[in-house]
């Protein structure tokens, strides 16, 4: 169930995407566990995309908003260097078969927690697609939600069983949050 209403949010161009804890997650811990123990772990870390499933409802909610005509992008950030983190967006793109309905992607390394924010403020420039065409959607409070509300860019914060254990506190702040990725598409 969604937490904020229609009547704040502009008809959107552009949909920006965490990766990691909202389009996938971990086979094994699901939304139950922070996602990024996948890429440290030795038995995992080199070939994470084995160890991922979709998150319910991604592919469908890409799906429909591509139909839509709305840009679906990921900005996600993944703890290599920015060459490898790249190739690992790449090959989980490529193994969930959404080449088709991602039109970009984007490694950034988490320097502080604006990084994100930043980086999508630079790609909305490029694009020439004003902040309040263009939406967030993460796991992350302060990453995915905090910073790039700051920055005047609507933002939606995928509640998870993980972050209620962690961060309740920060949940609970969140203005705008959903359950199931689906719920985008009452916000685009």
């Amino acid at each position: 169930m969604m937490r904020s209403t229609r009547g704040d949010l502009i008809t959107k161009r552009i949909v920006f995407f965490d990766a990691t804890g909202t389009l996938w997650y971990p086979k094994t811990t699901r939304n139950n566990a922070d996602p990024g123990w996948v890429y440290k772990d030795r038995k995992t870390r080199d070939v994470v995309h084995e160890h991922l499933i979709m998150s319910p409802t991604a592919k469908t909610t890409l799906e429909r908003l591509n139909r839509m005509g709305i840009m679906c992008v990921i900005v996600s950030a993944v703890p290599y260097p920015l060459k490898k983190s790249k190739v690992q967006l790449e090959n989980t793109i490529k193994h969930f078969g959404l080449s088709r309905l991602i039109q970009e992607y984007h490694a950034v390394n988490m320097v502080d927690g604006s990084s994100k924010a930043k980086l999508i403020e630079k790609l909305l420039k490029k694009l020439k697609i004003n902040k309040n065409e263009a939406l967030m959607v993460g796991d992350g409070y302060w990453q995915d939600y905090k910073f790039v509300r700051k920055r005047g860019i609507q933002a939606l914060l995928v509640d998870s069983k993980y972050q209620n254990s962690r961060a309740a506190w920060q949940i609970r702040r969140a203005k705008h949050r959903i359950y199931k990725l689906n719920e985008i598409i009452k916000c685009v």
